[in-house]
């Protein structure tokens, strides 16, 4: 199983079209996808930045554009 960690604020569209996409995936790939809401977590703000969608598989951090 792959697991693939998506880190979202709550008003962004990309965030909703990349989890789309990945949910799509699912029925091509054993995915276990996470979404890690970062609206009210400060300090994993300041950590990840103020751009989202991050998109985490495995040692690999994806940041728009996500082509």
């Amino acid at each position: 199983m792959i697991i693939v960690t998506v880190y979202r604020t709550s008003s962004c569209p990309l965030c909703d079209e990349v989890q789309e996409i990945l949910e799509g995936f699912r029925t091509t790939f054993d995915l276990q996808i996470v979404v890690v809401h970062v609206d009210d977590n400060e300090g994993l703000r300041s950590l990840m930045g103020e751009v989202y969608p991050i998109v985490e598989i495995g040692p690999y951090r994806l940041r728009p554009p996500i082509n």
